[in-house]
């Protein structure tokens, strides 16, 4: 399916907006022609049908009433979707070494996904050190 053009959106969430005031059949109908917006153009949607209808004082409220709380809702949405991106790739560079080293390697590997990376270069250091002392003897 084609991407809508800025006007087709426009008419499409209006449309919709509008809808979802009627009759259960034009409530779902209204669903539909909304399910693929966000939040933020839901609510823009709805202060400019509420602005077309002349009223001033529904237009402000539900400029603060739904566009503010929409607006919030998408930042908080789109920080926690950057934290989770860089927990996956976090996680796929600790699989890629996993699948690259050797069982001592693997075992510091598994305990940097739980414990701090500065706990985990100390008993990586006092790791080595056993080693060569035990080279050593």
């Amino acid at each position: 399916m084609a991407a809508d053009g800025p006007l087709e959106k426009l008419v499409r969430l209006g449309g919709g907006v509008a809808l979802l005031s009627g009759p259960l059949g034009q409530q779902a109908l209204g669903q539909l022609l909304i399910a693929r917006s966000t939040l933020v153009e839901v609510a823009g949607a709805n202060v400019a049908l509420a602005a077309v209808a002349r009223h001033s004082n529904v237009a402000v409220q539900l400029a603060v009433n739904t566009v503010v709380p929409a607006l919030v809702i998408e930042t908080l949405s789109c920080k926690e979707e950057r934290r989770l991106d860089a927990q996956r790739q976090r996680l796929e560079r600790l699989a890629q070494e996993l699948a690259q080293s050797t069982a001592a390697e693997r075992t510091l590997i598994a305990l940097q996904s739980v414990l701090p990376v500065e706990i985990v270069q100390a008993l990586a250091r006092n790791a080595q050190r056993l080693a060569d002392a035990a080279k050593e003897k």
